[in-house]
């Protein structure tokens, strides 16, 4: 398949079709007749669809397949470009979202059937601002859904602009297996990503591990102390670890590792009750992110 979405031919969509393509967070699949321009309806479903993808990582929607179970299942029969053009879709989503969004790119794509209708392929860019739609509101992508904004949510992508955007992703690894006890030792590190236009100089990540599982740091120590964690209480260390050599640039990502612990036959009653570790990151001016990881998440017990 053509990797760029506003080149799509008819033998793409038929990929997707044969292939019984997932949608996803940026791919989704509608029915022609969802585009009727001529139900208000339709428009405003149309902006808040479109807004949602600007608003999250951008995507691309394609108007003329039919899903089921949220996978293509086959073509219908199109678009009438006589009665929907091209120029009249990209009238009713700029009237319609607002601010504007730049870049979006509408594909006519043949269906060559009898009526010569075609299929839209309609790609959006990840904006860098929030957008509202017709309904007043602001959405954005999760799973296969359009979905309200949290306050928090909006001020986050209107800030894409002034401060870089750093996503951690925590992994573990098994170092050393000790054959004579049921105690096995583990990295744990965090890839971080920026998903901004912006490069990140600095940062700084703060982590509070249970020290009862806790072995030894790449950090520097700052000390324990009794503190809750979704209800639980377990005593902690805080690991603190800044970075201003490394910047990460935008759409790339660093992976630091950051501390050894170890889960044995009497730690594995910690599972029961969940441990987690909480973390904080900072990065240049922008707001501190906050956040916490279950150790089950992120372990094969």
């Amino acid at each position: 398949m053509n990797f760029n979405s506003d080149r799509w031919t008819l033998t793409d969509l038929n990929a997707l079709v044969t292939g019984e393509a997932e949608e996803s967070s940026t791919l989704e699949f509608k029915r022609s007749d969802s585009l009727n321009l001529n139900q208000e309806k339709a428009k405003s479903e149309l902006s808040k669809d479109i807004a949602s993808f600007a608003n999250s990582a951008g995507g691309t929607i394609v108007y003329g397949i039919i899903e089921d179970n949220n996978c293509a299942s086959a073509l219908d029969d199109g678009i009438d470009p006589r009665t929907i053009d091209k120029e009249r879709l990209e009238q009713v989503i700029n009237s319609r979202i607002k601010p504007r969004i730049i870049g979006i790119h509408i594909n006519p794509v043949k269906l060559n059937n009898a009526q010569d209708n075609v299929a839209y392929v309609i790609t959006i860019p990840q904006s860098s601002t929030a957008h509202q739609s017709a309904d007043k509101r602001y959405y954005r992508r999760f799973n296969f859904l359009a979905t309200a904004m949290e306050d928090h949510e909006i001020r986050d992508v209107m800030n894409r602009n002034r401060f870089p955007i750093i996503e951690p992703e925590f992994s573990n690894a098994l170092i050393k297996n000790n054959s004579n006890s049921d105690e096995h030792e583990y990295s744990l590190s965090v890839t971080l990503k920026n998903s901004s236009s912006l490069r990140a100089n600095q940062f700084k990540l703060e982590i509070y591990f249970p020290q009862k599982l806790y072995i030894e740091g790449s950090s520097t120590l700052v000390g324990g102390k009794n503190y809750s964690l979704t209800d639980k209480k377990y005593k902690v260390i805080k690991l603190s670890l800044f970075k201003s050599d490394e910047p990460i640039f935008p759409d790339d990502e660093l992976r630091i590792s950051i501390l050894s612990y170890k889960i044995d036959e009497t730690l594995f009653g910690l599972v029961k009750f969940d441990p987690m570790f909480s973390w904080k990151l900072y990065a240049d001016d922008a707001p501190c992110v906050v956040g916490e990881t279950s150790i089950n998440a992120i372990h094969n017990f």
